[in-house]
């Protein structure tokens, strides 16, 4: 696997066109939700009504960088508020009981809702505890898909209610990973989309120059082979992609034309989506 690119490069950095990823057109979520600095790594809830990301992320802690919440109140995205400083890369569950996210040293945490609060506490594994980055959880929060614990390649490890333990990370098929650079998954709330970002020429069908970020590519759940079908080529230059529960707006982070000045997270409407990106 190839080594892994400085993070704010791996997001879009160009203007490279004026519609979205998927050719529909692209929206800043606005000034409320996006500043003059980096913000990225941003997770839609299944709703479309709360962000979750790294806002400030290029800032020091003590400068405003962590994991940040917006909610979306009819109109606009509120202002964001601080859920844990110094965090990158959160996942909520469907019910957004638990938000996943890298803490110190990589290690991987979880924020878990106490009454109207979150509670951060460690993410604990049955073997050592890996280097994590990009967690992606699925709709029942049983299962995580991510970046690590050595290659940038996708792994995966399963949770034990029970215990709530996970099990030893197990790197995913070649198919899904391939050859480049591969990370920033995304688990659909319906938990057969897996989206994420890759640069591997057999799977995006061309060798990326060291200037572009990866594409969007999407891989669908097979229910009778009981595994992650090939990917496909969902759309152009766009980081770390989610999606709303009924899969017809993607959210993503880059720098484009219209921004603030920094990483923004953008919208666009997929396919027959009846309500416009929400701005």
């Amino acid at each position: 696997q190839a080594t892994s690119p400085n993070p704010a490069r791996a997001c879009p950095q160009g203007t490279r066109k004026t519609t979205g990823v998927t050719g529909a057109e692209r929206v800043n979520l606005g000034g409320n939700a996006n500043d003059e600095f980096h913000n990225c790594e941003a997770r839609i809830s299944a709703d479309g009504k709360t962000l979750y990301y790294n806002h400030r992320h290029n800032l020091p802690a003590s400068g405003g960088g962590g994991v940040y919440r917006s909610r979306w109140d009819g109109s606009q995205w509120s202002a964001p508020e601080l859920l844990v400083a110094g965090g990158t890369s959160p996942a909520p569950t469907r019910d957004e009981s638990r938000i996943y996210y890298v803490g110190e040293r990589s290690a991987l945490a979880v924020l878990e809702r106490q009454g109207p609060r979150y509670v951060s506490k460690a993410v604990v594994f049955e073997a050592n505890t890996p280097l994590v980055k990009n967690p992606a959880v699925s709709p029942d929060g049983n299962t995580l898909v991510f970046v690590g614990p050595e290659m940038n390649a996708l792994w995966t490890s399963r949770r034990n209610p029970t215990t709530d333990t996970w099990t030893t990370p197990v790197l995913m098929s070649r198919t899904l990973n391939g050859s480049g650079v591969t990370w920033h998954p995304f688990i659909g709330y319906d938990g057969k989309r897996l989206l994420y970002n890759t640069s591997s020429p057999e799977i995006v069908g061309e060798t990326l120059g060291i200037d572009d970020a990866e594409k969007i590519v999407e891989s669908i759940w097979d229910e009778s082979t009981r595994s992650w079908g090939a990917p496909r080529v969902l759309g152009e230059f766009g980081c770390s992609p989610s999606l709303t529960e009924d899969g017809r707006h993607l959210y993503y982070g880059g720098r484009f034309e219209g921004g603030k000045g920094g990483l923004d997270v953008w919208t666009e409407k997929i396919g027959d989506a009846e309500k416009e990106p929400r701005e």
